[in-house]
């Protein structure tokens, strides 16, 4: 019986050959048509990836065309009426503090308009408070605007630096006539000639204005400027990562932005009413502006919010040249661009600079609590080296009538 099975075994198993190749019996992935397929899909694969990089590519850069908010109005109106300005590149929405009428009959007419830049968000309604208290204590307009892809701004891309100067450039060209009856210039070989104030992601966009056109601005102010190192959120991450930020930021744009104005101030209690209304005019540019949140994430990814040294450095050397001073204010609690970058900025600055400390203020404080934004106010106003020039006219006349 064992010696039948091995029979049949032995009648089974191929014969050994010594010295001749073995033939393999082709599959169906040898044969020629398998092959081609393979190649196929290889291509179709590559192909795939490549145009899915392109898409990424161009979705990065942001739209080709400008977008524009679907209304006009403001979540809150302010005082004087929105007035826009159509550029090169977009149309923007700013708003001019001028002098009263007492004002421009008692103080000297100042030589300068103030220009005032927001951050990366909140947009024209960051200084509520502070530009009709510069414009009551001088007789200077005072203009605020909305960067592009903000407030009423059109949405412009990609949001880089070089983005927001040339804004400013351009802007100040276009609405210097206007505001020629409100001031004196101090140069005829200057179009333009201004006291500039910038603060978080405006006080680089300031610095870039400043270093790019240096003799067109008298004085600088940067408030707890971004551009250094600073904590980046999760988020922020992920969001720069081609076609998940765009799925990303929808999705939790709007809670990210809620946690960055949550860690502005130190008394959320005491600031209440003031965090509600951002929460308020945050969700009205994500309804009304469909370039917001766009905005936001090509900001994210294309403007040096922890890397503007070569800004800073160019700045010093600017103003070294023309023996001209920057002012940094920055309050000792602030989180959101740490107290700590205020040594780093100085080293960038050297002798250019001046730094002035406010205590207990966090980031948003300094603009929203009346403990920081009175001593602010005071520090920008000596430092514009307005408050000693005003010259108040009804006093001298009392005196005499005495």
């Amino acid at each position: 019986m064992l010696n039948a099975v091995k029979s049949r075994l032995s009648l089974n198993s191929e014969p050994k050959l010594e010295g001749a190749k073995v033939q393999r019996r082709p599959t169906s992935y040898d044969t020629p048509n398998s092959q081609s397929t393979r190649r196929s899909y290889q291509e179709y694969f590559i192909c795939l990836i490549s145009i899915l990089v392109i898409i990424a590519a161009l979705i990065n850069q942001g739209p080709y065309e400008s977008i524009s908010p679907y209304s006009d109005v403001l979540v809150r109106p302010l005082a004087p009426p929105s007035r826009f300005a159509q550029l090169s590149r977009g149309r923007m929405h700013y708003v001019v503090y001028l002098p009263t009428e007492i004002q421009r009959k008692t103080q000297k007419q100042c030589e300068r308009p103030i220009v005032l830049v927001h951050g990366i968000s909140v947009g024209i309604h960051l200084w509520e408070e502070t530009a009709p208290y510069l414009s009551s204590k001088v007789n200077c307009p005072v203009i605020v605007f909305d960067l592009y892809g903000r407030g009423l701004s059109d949405a412009v891309f990609p949001n880089d630096d070089q983005l927001f100067s040339g804004q400013i450039a351009e802007f100040l060209n276009v609405i210097q006539h206007e505001l020629k009856d409100h001031y004196t210039p101090s140069s005829l070989t200057t179009p333009f000639d201004i006291d500039l104030v910038g603060v978080s992601l405006g006080g680089v966009v300031a610095s870039k204005f400043a270093s790019t056109f240096p003799k067109s601005v008298h004085s600088l102010v940067l408030i707890c400027p971004a551009g250094l190192k600073s904590k980046v959120p999760f988020t922020a991450h992920i969001a720069k990562l081609p076609l998940l930020g765009e799925i990303l930021i929808p999705l939790v744009g709007f809670q990210s932005m809620k946690g960055h104005v949550k860690d502005g101030y130190i008394d959320l209690n005491h600031s209440a009413n003031q965090v509600e209304f951002i929460f308020e005019y945050l969700q009205y540019q994500i309804a009304n502006h469909p370039g917001f949140l766009d905005s936001v994430l090509s900001t994210l990814r294309y403007f040096p919010i922890h890397d503007a040294t070569d800004t800073f450095s160019r700045l010093n050397e600017q103003f070294s040249d023309l023996d001209k001073k920057t002012l940094i204010l920055w309050g000792d609690k602030d989180i959101t661009t740490p107290i700590s970058n205020a040594e780093d900025l100085m080293v960038l600055l050297k002798d250019s600079a001046s730094l002035k400390v406010l205590e207990n203020c966090a980031h948003a404080d300094m603009l929203a609590t009346e403990s920081c934004f009175t001593p602010l106010t005071s520090l920008i106003l000596n430092h514009f080296d307005l408050e000693s020039k005003q010259i108040q006219r009804h006093c001298i006349q009392s005196h005499l009538k005495m």
